[in-house]
């Protein structure tokens, strides 16, 4: 994904607003911070598909080559640069460790305060 000021694949804005559509209807936590060097294709992964994104593209320049063709150094040429990225980083994974904001925490704190406190007033 694309965390501004940082190069990442063009349409990963729109799987962001992909992903925020569907933690609004699913409830998941939403990451918006992330991408890995040599994932052309934004999966998380990298893979044979982005090896060969890089392989198909080689020797493509000027301003056409963009992350999602495998340039992923950004200098303009889809070289033996970005193929060693890609392979430095083959068959590794993003993984981002989620936590949950201290707002939820204090929320469910409140609502069990809320529960306890209705049953407590109960019994008397």
């Amino acid at each position: 994904m694309v965390v501004l000021g940082i190069p990442g694949p063009i349409f990963s804005l729109r799987a962001l607003a992909l992903a925020e559509e569907a933690a609004l209807f699913s409830g998941d936590e939403l990451v918006t911070a992330g991408y890995m060097q040599g994932d052309a294709n934004g999966d998380g992964v990298v893979d044979s598909a982005d090896l060969t994104t890089v392989l198909l593209n080689y020797g493509l320049s000027g301003p056409s080559p963009t992350w999602d063709l495998g340039n992923f150094n950004n200098d303009g040429i889809v070289d033996s640069s970005d193929l060693a990225i890609v392979i430095g980083n083959f068959n590794h994974r993003l993984t981002i460790n989620t936590t949950p904001e201290p707002g939820t925490l204090t929320l469910l704190a409140v609502a069990l305060f809320g529960l306890v406190a209705r049953r407590w007033t109960k019994r008397t």
